[in-house]
């Protein structure tokens, strides 16, 4: 189970303080718009800044205890073919996350508005952070990532397509279809 550190923590009271000013806010309706925007974007800011402190951090020994890696452990478990995922339905989903991450860096350090040059900023972050000798979630998720290619490409697939023992008929996926039936398709 994950632990929070104590700057996620931190990170995680105050966006659910900010949550709830939200819903007070939206609540007490009226003419309170100016200050339901501000509401919404302090709440956005505060799911940014979680979000990053959820990110940057070195990995624990346990590796269970970070939340990324718990949650992404989650999302390897099979709802019906087992208790795993194939490789090759889990990597797109591991991608998605390392897309996100990206573009929450990104947001991250657009809203920090630094004085010195951009480039130089998102490229340390990404030496820092991001690459494979950084021990963070993200160089985790694109280990993971690699690791699941690795696997896809010298799995084989099961088979959408089956014939019964007679070759009498076909089953695609879960249909299956009579070669008398299949004819009669094509003949109409």
């Amino acid at each position: 189970m994950f632990k929070l550190k104590n700057d996620q923590s931190k990170a995680m009271k105050e966006l659910w303080d900010q949550a709830k000013i939200v819903v007070d806010v939206i609540e007490r309706g009226g003419k309170q718009a100016e200050h339901e925007k501000e509401s919404w974007d302090k709440l956005c800011f505060c799911c940014l800044q979680f979000s990053i402190t959820l990110l940057m951090h070195k990995l624990p020994l346990n590796l269970h205890e970070n939340a990324i890696v718990s949650y992404t452990s989650s999302l390897g478990l099979a709802d019906h073919t087992g208790p795993w995922q194939i490789a090759h339905l889990y990597r797109p989903k591991l991608s998605g996350i390392i897309y996100c991450t990206q573009l929450l860096f990104l947001e991250h350090h657009i809203r920090k508005q630094y004085g010195e040059d951009f480039t130089q900023v998102i490229a340390n972050t990404v030496q820092e952070w991001m690459t494979h000798i950084s021990s963070s979630p993200i160089e985790w998720l694109n280990e993971l990532r690699a690791y699941a290619y690795i696997i896809s490409q010298n799995t084989q697939m099961e088979p959408n397509i089956t014939w019964d023992d007679n070759h009498q008929s076909v089953t695609y996926r879960n249909v299956r279809v009579s070669m008398d039936e299949f004819w009669g398709l094509i003949k109409e």
